[in-house]
């Protein structure tokens, strides 16, 4: 028998217009679910909210352990305009999402994470900001995160830490297209979606992919509720993440500097110049880097928790970087794109 919590998530799918049974959709929702069953509803029940024109829900089951999952799903798989699938086998993210968008119909796609939901209004606006800014590839907005109850804990506001540069630049150093992340599905595809090698920052490459040739738009309001909460997916390996972060950046500054050899010689820098001026990568770095130099750092002594934190999160940036001191070789070994990137000593390495 179906609970009255479920029952009422029925009857609320039931009750809105805008799910489309037939024909192309404005928008297609892709929720990928692995377990999560606390938060489950109240993210359906979000999108049923939602005050557009027409739109699809595709909820995609990753072979989830928790068994109220499949209840969950079946309490609305019968709706008009609603897909419920189930892995299998866990695929993981990135193949689940792929499966999702190949199957949807909506000339744009919107990804909800099954334990966070949107806020009133949210796909209509994107859908409206898309109309004006003439159909970008991608658009995003800011969030808000919340903990597990729901309360406020702060929100994540783009124009806060926008550089001058632009969305592109800013994106080549952070993942700042998200949430709420919609895409033109054409779009997607063309960028060959999310790649299992990226899976952990799969929603950043996408994004990198997309900037080689697409635009984007920014909407500067919070209409995505972002959960943080104790079974978050989260990495354990941070210098592992760092590291998959670091070739995924050095993947896509190859790209940029495709045809742009450069005379050959190095553009040196010091730690001290670089650590703690920006956010974002310095642009005297960027800009030697995109004209074809071959970047050396010089990390050399006893360096401060910005100086590291500095070279983890942006080695992508250089082709040597010398070091002298053990300790710091050890702090950074784990994050580097690639494992020959350290020299000792500095004046033997490069001339």
């Amino acid at each position: 028998m179906i609970s009255p919590t479920l029952a009422s998530l029925a009857s609320k799918g039931r009750a809105c217009r805008a799910l489309a049974s037939t024909g192309s959709p404005e928008i297609s929702v892709v929720i990928p679910v692995f377990n999560h069953s606390a938060y489950l509803p109240r993210s359906l029940e979000s999108v049923f909210d939602q005050d557009v024109g027409s739109m699809e829900i595709i909820c995609i089951d990753d072979a989830s352990t928790d068994p109220l999952i499949p209840e969950i799903t079946a309490a609305v798989a019968d709706l008009p305009g609603v897909r419920c699938v189930r892995n299998d086998r866990n695929l993981g993210i990135s193949e689940t999402q792929n499966r999702a968008v190949d199957m949807a119909r909506g000339r744009y796609i919107a990804f909800l994470d099954c334990d966070d939901h949107l806020r009133p209004g949210a796909l209509q606006r994107t859908l409206e900001v898309a109309r004006q800014h003439g159909e970008p590839d991608y658009l995003f907005t800011d969030r808000r995160n919340i903990d597990s109850q729901d309360k406020t804990l702060f929100d994540a506001v783009y124009k806060l830490v926008q550089s001058k540069n632009g969305i592109k630049r800013d994106l080549t150093d952070r993942m700042i297209a998200s949430h709420l992340k919609v895409v033109r599905k054409d779009s997607f595809l063309r960028a060959g979606g999310f790649t299992q090698r990226y899976t952990g920052i799969q929603d950043w490459e996408l994004a990198l992919k997309i900037a080689r040739f697409g635009e984007f738009a920014y909407l500067p309001e919070v209409l995505y509720c972002h959960r943080l909460h104790a079974a978050s997916v989260t990495s354990s390996d941070t210098r592992g993440q760092a590291r998959k972060s670091n070739l995924l950046r050095r993947e896509h500054l190859e790209s940029l500097r495709a045809g742009q050899s450069g005379d050959g010689s190095w553009a040196k820098f010091s730690i001290k110049d670089l650590a703690g001026k920006s956010w974002y990568c310095p642009d005297v770095l960027y800009k030697a880097w995109i004209n074809g130099h071959p970047c050396a750092l010089d990390a050399h002594g006893a360096l401060n928790p910005v100086e590291i934190e500095f070279i983890t999160d942006f080695n992508s940036y250089f082709d040597l970087i010398h070091v002298d001191n053990i300790e710091v070789a050890s702090r950074i070994g784990g994050s580097l794109w690639t494992p020959t990137l350290l020299r000792s000593p500095l004046h033997r390495s490069v001339t």
